[in-house]
């Protein structure tokens, strides 16, 4: 059930014949497309005016008890006893996300807090709302509908495209963001890269005279850290997500559609393919290429190139199938010893 101490209920209601339409899905009950619901719950707590999912069989038993109005799925299950009806759709939690923006769309309420500190020469654009607490540096241009969070700083010169959002205390600087962006609290995009010269035990910073360039439609979780290149940009492309407490490197390069859930890393110069996922807490080493549509699983650690379509898995990471092979003949291994050490 939505929480209703942080959410108020929807303004509006849609018909069932409305939801099929944005979804594309199938109803199995033509007689109610007139039905009207009026908000999201779970299977357990859903009435007739709700819309609920069903994807997981884990929930079979809510699922046959449940009395929602309608139920969104993946096939054509016999409908529950107190359900009106089901939507089917290919993938029910991609129709459920699109329900839920229609219910809970993002509306910005333009304000710009007069403790706000902006530069003369800033260009903020229409309708845009700044918190209180937000610094906005010099010859900085912020486009239309763009929120700005309370305490986040924008440095000089930062660009920041239409209809993005930035969240409390995340710093900015040396960089160019895409349309249609969300950034989450706490991030820092633009920070000086890892970059410094060695010499008889002595380091000398490289300067890093590089930016960072984002795309449209790209999510960057809360607390993650992007750094600017050296000599080039650090890129990322249109619409990546990155989970929170990720960290990109200068130079590397992220190509559109990729993942990375919380805590994975990539080293300097490494250039990652298009929809790439890469786990939880996997590592990737620098001055690789990681090909299109592979998959890194968590806790693995990439120390080479990586073809196309792979599937890598462990430290160092190997094919999934080979790493799950040698696993099982280690354990099989360690039980065998341990058999003939309690025999003796």
């Amino acid at each position: 059930m939505v929480n209703r101490h942080f959410f108020q209920s929807p303004a509006q209601s849609y018909s069932v014949k409305k939801l099929q339409e944005i979804t594309g899905g199938k109803i199995n009950n033509t007689n109610i497309l007139d039905h009207v619901i009026t908000d999201i719950a779970t299977l357990e707590t859903a009435k007739k005016s709700n819309i609920a999912c069903f994807h997981n069989k884990k929930y079979n038993n809510d699922f046959a008890n449940s009395h929602a109005g309608i139920i969104v799925t993946d096939r054509e299950y016999d409908t529950p006893e107190h359900v009106l009806a089901l939507l089917i759709c290919d993938s029910p939690l991609y129709a459920m996300a699109q329900i839920s923006n229609l219910f809970y769309a993002t509306h910005i309420q333009p304000n710009i807090s007069h403790h706000a500190v902006i530069a003369d020469n800033a260009t903020i654009g229409k309708n845009c709302n700044i918190a209180a607490g937000a610094v906005i540096g010099h010859h900085v241009h912020i486009g239309d509908n763009v929120t700005i969070g309370a305490n986040s700083v924008i440095h000089d010169n930062v660009e920041i495209g239409h209809h993005t959002i930035i969240a409390a205390n995340c710093v900015l600087s040396y960089c160019h963001i895409g349309a249609y962006c969300q950034i989450h609290a706490g991030a820092v995009i633009g920070s000086r890269g890892f970059g410094f010269a060695e010499k008889q035990g002595q380091y000398l910073d490289i300067p890093q005279l590089g930016g960072v360039t984002i795309g449209d439609h790209v999510e960057i979780g809360a607390n993650c850290a992007i750094d600017r290149g050296t000599f080039q940009d650090t890129v990322i492309h249109h619409r990546v997500r990155l989970d929170n407490l990720v960290h990109i490197a200068h130079n590397v390069e992220i190509d559109q559609g990729t993942i990375m859930a919380g805590q994975s890393g990539i080293a300097g110069s490494t250039k990652i393919g298009k929809y790439v996922q890469i786990g939880g807490q996997a590592g990737i080493s620098g001055h690789l290429h990681v090909g299109d549509l592979s998959k890194i699983a968590g806790k693995s650690g990439v120390l080479k190139n990586v073809a196309a379509k792979s599937e890598l898995m462990g430290f160092p990471a190997i094919p999934i199938r080979q790493f799950l092979s040698a696993q099982k003949k280690l354990l099989q291994l360690i039980h065998h010893n341990f058999l003939k050490k309690k025999d003796r």
